[in-house]
């Protein structure tokens, strides 16, 4: 008995750890939505079918083990779970009446997936230990995409690839901007590691140090603007004056650095292109406003619609609302801002039910916090796949499994560990 409850949990285990190992290379599934142009991500299709297939037998293998864990409780008190349900369901009903159901289909399997992703972690993060190891592979994971990326921008390798993202770092995220999205995540969590065991400690402040190198490499002015907006959620922990300190120095840099980087690693043409893509976008919406055009078909409708003056064509809206009405339909836009809604209620809860003394636990939830702010506005001026595919779920899954949770009588015998037992 006490095996077979070990085992489930080992089980259930799998899918935390391998969300938090695999995200830097996740975005190579994307080519299997034969949305992103041919040679820009890092490897070819073979290791994209093969990275899909380990993490498919992950989340199987993990579902089996909560399954066996919580069985029919496993969503019981799941906070967010209507509105996450209809986000999914306005998503079929778009795919089914898009233009081009295949690419639909990948987004429905990736939200699915996305879903046990955020149960997993919302569930499993109360264990602190758990969230301790979870956290250590995200965090060297992190520094090694980071790490990676730098090197290949400072190297210049690959040529095509170089060129191709103008010298900016992206390493093997599909684009710059998505890769600056991914740092906007791990510096602040990084930082947040301060009040934790040593070790983690120290991975965390590297993990952020090398992230603000990978995130200025990034060369993404909508990521610089999301960092100096979001981080305050953070630096307030540490007191007025250090959010005085911060204020000054981030202004003064992001000032600096748009108005002295403003073409450097940026075609000049870009600059203006923004209000020409949203102008376009809105001539689609008013076409396919009721159910969209299909998720991830924005580039199939974009090139007959866009404005004169947009100079190339766009896989998406460069906003995320925008792009939601677009490919979603007006259905679709309400259950995102529904989930949005929610998310900030749950959280707000979450945050008042943390113990005040439990610091390390404020902080990290203060990390994610500005985390998420930074990557708002970030998809407020861009859409950043890397954020609505990879990082909202498991993240927003973590930030409100670190409040303790009212269980019953029955609920606590039967999460009762083995070792107990």
């Amino acid at each position: 008995m006490i095996s077979s409850s070990r085992t489930a949990r080992i089980a259930a285990q799998i899918i935390p750890y391998a969300i938090a190992i695999a995200l830097p290379l996740i975005p190579m599934l994307v080519q299997l939505a034969d949305v992103a142009p041919r040679g820009v991500a890092i490897g070819g299709r073979g290791p994209a079918v093969v990275l899909a297939l380990l993490i498919a037998a992950a989340l199987i293998v993990g579902v089996v083990g909560m399954l066996a864990v919580w069985g029919r409780r496993i969503l019981a008190d799941l906070p967010l779970a209507a509105p996450i349900g209809v986000l999914i369901a306005s998503q079929i009903v778009a795919t089914a009446l898009g233009v081009y159901w295949q690419a639909g289909l990948f987004e429905i399997g990736c939200q699915i997936a996305n879903f046990i992703v955020y149960v997993a972690f919302w569930r499993m993060m109360r264990d602190t230990t758990l969230r301790h190891r979870v956290l250590a592979c995200y965090l060297v994971t992190g520094i090694l995409a980071a790490v990676f990326a730098v090197g290949l921008t400072l190297s210049r390798h690959p040529p095509a690839a170089f060129a191709y993202e103008h010298g900016r770092a992206a390493g093997t995220f599909l684009q710059p901007n998505e890769f600056a999205g991914y740092m906007l995540f791990l510096i602040p969590v990084g930082i947040a590691q301060l009040t934790a065991p040593p070790a983690l400690r120290r991975l965390g402040l590297l993990a952020a140090l090398v992230g603000c190198a990978g995130l200025a490499l990034s060369f993404s002015r909508a990521a610089w603007l999301g960092a100096c907006i979001g981080m305050p959620l953070l630096i307030a922990r540490f007191g007025r004056r250090a959010v005085i300190t911060y204020a000054i120095v981030a202004v003064a840099g992001f000032t600096i650095g748009v108005m002295t980087l403003r073409d450097v690693a940026h075609d000049p043409s870009e600059n203006a292109s923004r209000i020409a893509v949203w102008r376009g976008a809105l001539r689609v919406a008013e076409r396919y406003a009721l159910t969209g055009v299909g998720p991830l078909n924005f580039s199939r409708i974009y090139a007959s619609l866009k404005m004169p003056d947009a100079a190339v064509n766009e896989v998406h809206a460069h906003d995320l609302p925008l792009n939601t009405l677009v490919e979603n339909g007006v259905f679709g836009l309400a259950a995102l801002i529904w989930v949005v809604v929610s998310s900030v209620r749950e959280a707000r809860s979450a945050r008042a039910r943390i113990p005040a003394a439990d610091a390390e636990r404020q902080l990290l939830f203060a990390g994610l916090a500005a985390a998420f702010a930074a990557s708002a506005v970030q998809n407020l001026v861009d859409l950043v796949s890397t954020f609505v595919f990879l990082l909202w779920w498991p993240m927003l899954g973590l930030m409100l499994g670190l409040a303790p949770a009212a269980e019953s009588a029955g609920e606590k015998a039967a999460e009762v560990r083995p070792e107990a037992a």
